[in-house]
């Protein structure tokens, strides 16, 4: 309708009504858009649009059927009504609509309104749409393969396939898909590129897409195939954040403000973006709230507000939050100390493999607070942390636990190896341990020269007794 595409919408309705009179039904159908989505002045009116839809439909519009369809699904403009609602999709997909035929394979595959889920009908009416290029289909399909659902085989080649057509075709959620799959790489057989993934995000982003405008300035922040850049990282975060609907951007300019990344630091304008994220329910910026509380950055230590924004973080199961709030509880920093608190906060960061956590936890069976005493517990969450993470306080500590025989037959043979990997890790308490048994030849090999070694790496390090142990030797 010339009209319509001059945005004069008056006279683009005066004609559609009459063309509709004659019953023509492309025009009624794009009254029922008009009505819809209240273009051009005229008030947005769902009863209205489904009654110009349901003329069009009952001449076989497709595309009227179609919209029929979706009101009847999602209860707009009439009655909330599956059945009639998979029967103008029906008849508008077996006229060939590709929206229609999407949105059967849709119902198909996840059991809706009644339908029995049947994933190959639901493939085979997504195989129908794409073959028309229609990019959501060509989308869904590609989620097919990438996830491996419905019996269909994982295949991230075939599911790169159909992302891309979809992405040639200008499909957003493919771009962005696309650039995540490169950026990260995808289960071994395929390797990161970030070239390519800046690629699909800065097509996505042309188009709008606040995710692929976060990652866009994630990638300059961290040198990710593109130079680091913290002014372009900085204004690919704004451009997303100001969206308003990506929180994930927001936090990260307030971590940008909290730490002067490329810019003055500026508690207030950080804890501004914090709470523009947390209002969204991001558990990150909830934990940060609470950081720049507990820290008095910007505003008043309160420890109040730290329990309640550590709180909010942790019970949407952030572990960073979780942790910190077992320490509170655990050491009594300004409120009443709680092990049993303590003792839950660590045990649900630990069980999401987060390593300070994982020695918390460790540490209250060693000591027996919070719940009984268990040397078997607290050795199996010190060599979760030791093995995975590598980490050299959980080494230490299970060394410790071999040199007094707690849970454990003494064993100073073993000890020393723990001792070993910690002091490697550069824990300056085992390399002081080590440096002591291998003087001593406590349970192995005397050999006073290497351990004056690790002496002088723990005493390197500030190491008190290190020092010491030096002084009395003359070597220092």
């Amino acid at each position: 309708c010339i009209y319509k595409a001059n945005n004069n919408y008056d006279e683009a309705m005066k004609w559609l009504i009459k063309a509709s009179n004659s019953g023509y039904t492309d025009s009624q159908t794009m009254i029922g858009l008009i009505y819809k989505n209240g273009e051009g002045g005229v008030k947005q009116d769902f009863s209205k649009a489904a009654e110009w839809f349901y003329k069009a439909a009952k001449l076989n519009n497709s595309s009227a059927q179609y919209n029929i369809g979706w009101m009847y699904m999602n209860g707009t403009g009439v009655q909330k009504d599956f059945n009639e609602g998979i029967k103008w999709y029906r008849k508008s997909a077996d006229l060939g609509y590709p929206l229609a035929q999407n949105s059967l394979g849709w119902i198909y595959s996840n059991g809706i309104g009644g339908i029995l889920k049947d994933c190959k009908i639901g493939m085979s009416w997504y195989e129908k749409s794409a073959a028309q290029n229609n990019t959501i289909g060509l989308y869904n399909i590609g989620l097919i393969h990438l996830n491996g659902i419905g019996g269909v085989r994982k295949n991230i080649n075939e599911a790169i396939k159909y992302f891309e057509k979809a992405a040639n075709l200008g499909h957003c959620d493919s771009q962005y898909t696309l650039g995540c799959i490169y950026r990260n790489g995808f289960e071994g057989i395929i390797n990161k590129d970030y070239s390519q993934a800046m690629k699909y995000f800065q097509q996505a982003a042309k188009s709008g897409d606040s995710n692929s405008k976060y990652f866009i300035g994630l990638m300059y922040m961290n040198g990710e195939g593109v130079e680091k850049n913290f002014d372009q990282g900085i204004n690919w975060y704004q451009l997303a954040a100001e969206t308003g609907n990506n929180p994930s951007a927001q936090n990260n300019l307030g971590w940008v403000y909290t730490n002067g990344i490329g810019v003055e630091k500026d508690y207030q304008i950080a804890m501004e973006w914090f709470k523009k994220s947390a209002s969204q329910g991001n558990p990150s910026a909830n934990y940060n709230i609470g950081f720049m509380y507990q820290n008095g950055l910007g505003v008043g230590q309160n420890i109040d507000e730290v329990i309640k924004w550590y709180t909010k973080s942790a019970e949407n199961g952030y572990a960073q939050a979780q942790n910190s709030l077992g320490l509170l509880y655990k050491v009594g920093f300004d409120i009443d100390r709680n092990y049993g608190e303590a003792f839950k906060w660590f045990s649900k960061a630990a069980e999401q493999d987060y390593l300070e956590a994982q020695i918390n936890l460790g540490s209250m069976y060693h000591a027996g607070q919070g719940v009984r005493k268990s040397y078997s517990e607290a050795m199996k969450w010190y060599k979760k942390a030791a093995d995975l993470k590598q980490s050299p306080i959980a080494q230490y500590n299970i060394a410790l636990m071999y040199l007094k025989g707690e849970g454990v037959d003494e064993n100073f043979k073993e000890a020393s190896e723990w001792l070993l990997k910690s002091a490697e890790n550069g824990f300056s308490n085992a390399q002081y341990n080590l440096a002591m048994m291998l003087i001593n030849g406590l349970g192995i090999d005397k050999n006073e020269d290497k351990g004056i070694e690790w002496l002088k790496k723990a005493a390197s390090q500030g190491h008190d007794k290190a020092e010491n142990a030096l002084k009395e030797r003359n070597l220092i």
